[in-house]
């Protein structure tokens, strides 16, 4: 997505996203988009944009926990720092 100069877009697709989800008492979102910890371990993935299936479970267990709930008093937060990561983030190391 970086590459590609798309962070900012799919920033305010999730925006959207959220200000349509959020308001409704009968429906949960969940992100671990701002879990750096755990995006920037590569042995977390099985592919290049898949989760391990342990990770898959793991996110199951998160959700029953109410962990990376995203709640329409503190979304605004989340967007802005997963943008300020991902747009600052040296992908150079990654790609050099």
């Amino acid at each position: 997505i970086n590459q590609k100069g798309m962070v900012k877009y799919q920033i305010e697709v999730q925006q959207v996203v959220l200000e349509q989800l959020l308001p409704y008492n009968n429906i949960k979102v969940y992100s671990w988009f701002d879990d750096f910890g755990l995006i920037e371990n590569l042995d977390n993935y099985k592919d290049y944009v898949h989760y391990s299936g342990i990770v898959n479970s793991n996110m199951l267990l998160w959700m029953k926990e109410g962990k990376g709930e995203l709640k329409k008093d503190t979304y605004k937060e989340y967007l802005k720092e997963i943008e300020n990561y991902y747009l600052n983030y040296e992908y150079d190391n990654l790609f050099g």
